[in-house]
């Protein structure tokens, strides 16, 4: 009788195996078993994209590609610029000769409604004056942004020099350069996914959905040599290891000192990647505050100083230089007094329009349109769909305040690894946004067109790009618990696909006159 009965309950057992399998849909069990490879496929077709992109927009675009270009090639010969430079006479050849008009002006400027033809195709007799002439002309410019930090420039001046090795020259060497963000791209969807599975292990929809959106984000500054493109790759490289000393209590010396650097570096290729340092203030104090309750901060005390002098001494360093070189800490004075900007009187920040629902409305809006599609235009128009434009800020208003809501309902149940994955993402982006909204309330913009005295208000996505992985992680959190209080969890997989579809969709479609530009990287080949 008991080996009967043991036999019955083993049956009953594998029947209530088979179906609580029978309950894990398809695609849930699908990508559960082949994660990595999706991964990896997500990896080669974000690359691919980029690539295509990136080839198909012609050089230089109006989100300053000429100013970055010019530094790479400086850097790339060694010339780190020691004040605001003039454009050098290398970098302005090749700015000359390969630029188009595409970007800043209208056909209907031209003879037949027609941009002429590239001035590399021009015959030798009329290249040479006219190709002389204007790099006088740009010779003569100051790049504004030549005190930029020099993180992006090292590496961007590294992959241009073995451009150089490769034997690679003249268009292709800038294309070659462009694609660097391809190669890039890789590893902050590794890294993406690496982010998702500490916090989040047992969120699969999260683990396949965040590289996913990282492989089709729109954004625009990608297709770009630019020095925003990098910052999400440190970002996320660095906020993972302060999210990893964290939660773990079994992590070395090295990996303390590590992530001290990693911040360091990373507020050194935007300076707008500054709330990084909050996140390892807060992470420090935190750890500090948690050991000493459990009588264990001696033994962690000495890693958690080390951490935070890695991450100051570097930046200490650097800002020093900037001072004794430059003027000032940030090396930004010169470029803000050519921009036109002063400071305004402390009175009258509080006259700013931000203070108003309607301008509150706009600087938000205005923002989360750049985040998501970037700043490009196109014969003098912004490259964009306005009621896609729409659904990206109202979305992202909707799931940010949804996620705030699951954040609030959370907390009255557990404090698990997500849970403070949730509030350190809120704290990273609430303090990136703050920070260009503190720059539009102290500056009187005077005449200079971007931000404005009638539009005063820096909303420039790209600037706090780097919060990009948290950011998502946010939004597709939201999106799966709103679908799970209303009963749809289960159509998670398509709003996913339904998103990524939008993102593809919209970008294909408002980038199909940039193809066929005779300035391009396929008109080169």
């Amino acid at each position: 009788m008991p080996k009967l009965a043991s036999t019955k309950r083993r049956s009953r057992l594998r029947r209530a195996e088979t179906r609580e399998l029978k309950r894990i849909p398809l695609w849930d069990s699908f990508t559960a078993k082949n994660e990595f490879t999706i991964v990896v496929i997500l990896c080669i077709v974000a690359a691919l994209r980029i690539f295509i992109f990136s080839a198909a927009f012609p050089f230089f675009n109006n989100v300053d590609e000429q100013a970055h270009y010019d530094l790479v090639y400086k850097y790339s010969k060694g010339q780190i610029p020691s004040a605001l430079e003039k454009f050098s006479a290398g970098a302005s050849e090749l700015i000359v000769l390969f630029s188009s008009p595409e970007y800043l002006c209208n056909p209907l400027s031209f003879p037949n409604a027609k941009f002429p033809k590239p001035m590399w195709n021009l015959p030798p007799s009329e290249l040479a004056p006219a190709l002389k002439l204007a790099t006088i002309n740009l010779m003569n410019k100051t790049n504004y942004e030549s005190t930029q930090p020099p993180v992006f420039y090292i590496i961007a001046g590294l992959w241009y020099r073995l451009g150089e090795l490769l034997n690679l020259r003249d268009g292709m060497l800038l294309y070659w350069t462009r694609f660097l963000n391809a190669v890039l791209f890789i590893p902050l969807i590794l890294l993406s996914h690496r982010f998702i599975r500490i916090p989040y292990p047992d969120r699969l929809f999260m683990r396949i959905g965040v590289p996913a959106m990282i492989a089709f984000f729109p954004q625009d500054v990608f297709f770009s040599i630019n020095n925003d493109a990098v910052s999400p790759l440190f970002f996320t490289a660095a906020f993972l290891c302060l999210l990893e000393i964290y939660l773990s209590r079994s992590k070395s010396y090295a990996f303390y000192v590590f992530t001290g650097i990693l911040v360091a570096v990373t507020f050194m290729v935007k300076f707008t990647n500054a709330a990084i340092f909050a996140a390892l203030m807060a992470v420090a104090a935190l750890r500090i505050v948690e050991l000493s309750a459990v009588g264990k901060i001696g033994r962690e005390l000495p890693k958690i100083i080390l951490m935070i002098f890695s991450a100051i001494t570097p930046t200490a360093l650097f800002l020093t230089r900037n001072l004794l070189v430059l003027g000032d800490i940030t090396g930004m004075s010169g470029k803000i007094n050519i921009l036109g900007w002063t400071a305004k009187p402390f009175a009258q920040i509080w006259h700013h329009p931000i203070f108003t629902p309607e301008g509150l409305i706009t600087f938000w809006s205005d923002l989360m349109k750049t985040f998501w599609r970037g700043e490009l235009v196109w014969h003098k128009s912004t490259v964009a769909v306005p009621w896609v434009d729409s659904f990206y800020w109202i979305s992202t208003t909707i799931f940010l305040f949804a996620a705030a809501v699951n954040l609030i309902l959370y907390k009255r149940q557990n404090r698990d690894t997500g849970w403070i994955a949730d509030i350190f993402a809120f704290g990273v982006i609430g303090l990136s946004v703050l920070g260009l909204a503190v720059i539009s309330l102290v500056y009187d913009f005077g005449r200079c067109w971007y931000p404005s005295s009638q539009h005063p208000y820096l909303t420039s996505g790209r600037l706090i790009i780097g919060i990009m992985v948290p950011f998502i992680a946010l939004y597709l959190r939201a999106i799966e618990f709103i679908l799970w209080k209303t009963g749809l969890r289960s159509s998670r997989w398509l709003a996913l696909c339904i998103i990524l579809g939008l993102m593809l969709g919209s970008e294909i479609a408002i980038s199909i006159p940039v193809f066929g530009s005779l300035y391009n990287w396929f008109h080169m080949i």
